[in-house]
């Protein structure tokens, strides 16, 4: 009888053959800062020229969108004075920062760090901030590094929220906002019986 013969050798790679995809690296997820819940609210004073200027400057960002005038002004109320000399960076790019501002007087310049190394160098981009000019946006949501530099070119007048009290006045709007409903659903008719009645409010 023939004796079949069995090439235990691993076949090598053929010309043109797919090569193994690498293995993605993992990337960090965002952290959401949760220290808000226990915020207590503290008002700042400010003339009415200062107070329409806020408004007027965060009552189309987007992060402001979805309040009421009422609610905006509350966010108002907190927003504290910070004055930066010409030359002083107000963050710095890399850095994790939680404020977000509205410029009041003065100018500031955005910077990028560009090149790696010896080759890396600072350069300067886009428009510069001016009076009503916001910036910081995503530093009231996340603890995410700082995508540029930004620098009073200028001696300058900032108005600033951090992210503690921009969550904990959402949070209370919030709350306002479910306590009402909750409020409104007690006076509706189930039948004979008011949904208070019938069913626990709380758990909705």
């Amino acid at each position: 009888s023939s004796v079949v013969a069995h090439n235990d050798v691993a076949p090598t790679p053929q010309q043109g053959e797919e090569k193994r995809p690498r293995p993605r690296l993992k990337r960090n997820a965002l952290t959401i800062d949760h220290s808000f819940k226990v915020y207590l609210k503290t008002t700042v004073e400010k003339s009415s020229e200062n107070r329409a200027l806020i408004k007027s400057s965060i009552k189309n960002n987007s992060l402001f969108n979805d309040f009421t005038d009422a609610d905006l002004e509350g966010f108002i109320d907190v927003f504290t004075p910070k004055s930066f000399e010409e030359g002083t960076a107000v963050v710095r790019q890399g850095e994790t920062v939680d404020s977000f501002y509205v410029v009041d007087s003065g100018a500031l310049d955005i910077f990028v760090n560009m090149g790696d190394g010896r080759k890396k160098t600072e350069t300067q981009v886009g428009v510069p901030y001016r009076r009503g000019g916001t910036f910081g946006e995503l530093a009231l949501l996340y603890d995410v590094p700082q995508a540029s530099t930004i620098r009073a070119s200028e001696d300058s007048d900032l108005w600033e929220i951090t992210r503690m009290a921009f969550r904990g006045l959402q949070l209370k709007i919030e709350q306002k906002a479910h306590e009402m409903k909750l409020t409104q659903l007690e006076s509706v008719k189930i039948g004979e019986h008011m949904m208070s009645e019938v069913m626990d409010l709380s758990q909705l």
